[in-house]
């Protein structure tokens, strides 16, 4: 991601995209460092897809919920 400030958004999804939490981050700079907890203690253990989102740009991967 580039250094300027970027409007940022985590979204986490089940297997087939349904959406499961979203964490809407607002403005943030890539210099500055930054830790954000999601509550996942209610759903189903698994894989799920995590994609965070800063404008126009986006990463995806998988993560393991025990």
């Amino acid at each position: 991601f580039e250094n300027s400030a970027k409007n940022v958004t985590i979204t986490l999804t089940n297997l087939v995209g349904q959406p499961v939490r979203t964490l809407e981050l607002g403005a943030m700079n890539a210099q500055v460092d930054r830790r954000e907890t999601m509550n996942v203690s209610d759903l189903t253990p698994g894989f799920y897809f995590y994609t965070i989102k800063a404008d126009n740009q986006k990463l995806t991967d998988k993560i393991l919920i025990k």
